[in-house]
């Protein structure tokens, strides 16, 4: 299982990766972004959140963006090349 679960995430990682090289080219996202450490940033945000909702997180505070979007925030803006 536990090689299973390894699996699936770097796939994860792999996927989001090449979207998130997709969107540097159409602009969406600034090219000075690491698309891999955005990918890895994602994931370990998903892993942390579902490890929250297993874990019986009160209902709804794992998805609350109240709560999350200062965190997202700070680390878009931490890179002083972002666009």
């Amino acid at each position: 299982m536990k090689a299973f679960l390894n699996g699936y995430r770097m796939t994860m990682e792999q996927k989001l990766g090449k979207r998130f090289s997709i969107a540097v080219q159409a602009g969406e996202i600034a090219a000075s972004v690491e698309v891999s450490l955005l990918a890895k940033l994602v994931m370990t945000v998903h892993q942390g959140m579902t490890l929250k909702a297993v874990h019986g997180e009160s209902e709804g505070a794992c998805v609350d963006s109240q709560q999350h979007e200062p965190v997202i925030d700070a680390r878009l803006h931490a890179d002083p090349n972002n666009d």
